[in-house]
């Protein structure tokens, strides 16, 4: 209980809920002790030999790190794509990389959508081939009959 853990641990007597709460304390702590002792050691994986010219710190970019956003500023790394930072450690930029909203925020934007198309215009009327390609020579006789319609004086060319 998050409020016997905050009460007045300096009080002249202790309540006994302080009590229960300490006791609990040091016998879940002893038994803890007891089972990480009886797991078996684990030997550490040998370290990859990095050449003297690349000093390796926790503050080293990584592969990947630069296509996905990260930049070194004076106080550490930050994510440019979600303005994140400073970041000190390796294993913090691996985590945030790893996120959610970092893995939203690289992701490119979807493309454009099209605009709909126009509303149909009732002042044309449809071509009496009912949407076939007319013939070269079907549009130039449809061109000279346009420009005799529309010429004022009626002369065709």
């Amino acid at each position: 209980d998050g409020r016997v853990a905050c009460s007045d641990w300096e009080a002249e007597e202790l309540t006994s809920r302080q009590r229960r709460y300490a006791a609990d304390d040091a016998y879940f702590s002893l038994l803890l002790l007891g089972a990480l002792e009886a797991l078996p050691d684990v030997e550490a994986a040998p370290a990859e030999e990095v050449p003297a010219e690349e000093p390796v710190s926790q503050l080293s970019f990584q592969p990947g790190w630069v296509e996905a956003g990260i930049v070194r500023k004076h106080d550490g790394f930050w994510c440019s794509l979600c303005n994140k930072g400073p970041i000190l450690n390796g294993e913090v930029v691996r985590s945030h990389l790893d996120s959610k909203l970092h893995q939203k925020k690289a992701q490119p934007p979807p493309p454009p959508s099209l605009p709909p198309p126009p509303p149909a215009n009732p002042a044309i009327a449809p071509s009496p081939n009912d949407g076939e390609a007319a013939s070269p020579s079907e549009d130039a006789a449809a061109g000279v009959a346009g420009a005799a319609e529309t010429d004022p004086a009626g002369a065709a060319p």
